[in-house]
């Protein structure tokens, strides 16, 4: 009987180990497929390598979905690119930004970065603006690991750093399996990072407009994040406000506007403000 009971629980430790290993190989090789997939903005970003661009546009939906990248390399003669994510606050563009030159070792001449008070109170002007999630499978980094100890919890950030496979777990909503089994080709190629916005139908008397906050200290943080990253690495760095409608009546926020100015005249980069431009009025 003791024999028997000794030899029921080495089975029974033997199969636990082996679907412990099973389990730790089959994370592994998924994500390795998931870092390999374009068909998300994301993927397509973090797949590009060892490429050169004259012009690379940054920031979130503003860029996203508004930056036509084909059509300005096509009239600039000069390679481009829209490296814009939809709903992303500044320490998310940041990070992408840097695994984008830093990782993977591309070059950009000029760095066109959309800013504006959405940008300065991203916490109160997305949903989501940091994906915390695209990030995990790169650690161990250094400045990873840093940025994402400022936006989660320890205990969440150590399991991250010694089983980045778990997130695949964690956020299992966020991560689509079917992009394992597409092809590599991506239809961004075709677009240089552009995803027109196809809504048909745009009403400015139906719109619910957003109070916009006081410019949070962490935005505030990685922007100047950002224009260190860009003379580090020799990027010639370019803020812009891209047109918002109705902006004085609605959006107007003195303090944000302050701010940009202020850290662009600080870190002597030019500034762009097209928010208020009389050729995108109605």
């Amino acid at each position: 009987m003791v024999l028997s009971m000794k030899k029921l629980l080495s089975n029974m430790a033997l199969y636990t180990c082996l679907l412990i290993i099973t389990a730790i190989w089959i994370l592994h090789v998924v994500d390795d497929q998931f870092k390999q997939e374009r068909k998300s903005k994301y993927g397509w970003v973090l797949n590009i390598k060892n490429k050169s661009f004259d012009f690379v546009f940054h920031g979130s939906s503003r860029v996203h979905n508004m930056l036509n990248a084909k059509l300005f390399e096509e009239k600039s003669k000069k390679p481009t690119i829209n490296i814009g994510t939809a709903g992303s606050g500044l320490a998310d563009n940041y990070l992408l930004l840097y695994l984008f030159l830093q990782q993977n070792n591309n070059r950009a001449k000029t760095l066109l970065l959309q800013i504006d008070p959405f940008s300065l109170s991203s916490k109160n002007s997305f949903s989501d603006p940091f994906h915390e999630y695209i990030y995990i499978p790169y650690l161990p980094d250094d400045e990873i690991e840093k940025v994402l100890l400022e936006h989660t919890s320890y205990p969440s950030y150590l399991r991250w750093k010694f089983l980045p496979q778990s997130a695949y777990l964690e956020f299992n909503t966020e991560y689509n399996v079917d992009r394992l089994f597409e092809s590599t080709g991506s239809k961004l190629d075709r677009t240089n990072g552009y995803v027109p916005n196809n809504r048909s139908v745009f009403r400015a008397d139906s719109l619910d407009y957003p109070l916009i906050k006081t410019p949070d200290a962490a935005d505030i943080k990685y922007l100047q994040s950002i224009i260190t990253l860009c003379k580090k690495t020799s990027t010639h760095l370019v803020l812009y406000s891209a047109p918002i409608f109705r902006y004085d009546k609605h959006f107007k926020n003195a303090e944000a506007d302050s701010i940009i100015i202020e850290l662009a005249m600080k870190n002597s980069v030019r500034y762009i403000d097209l928010k208020m431009d009389t050729a995108f009025n109605d």
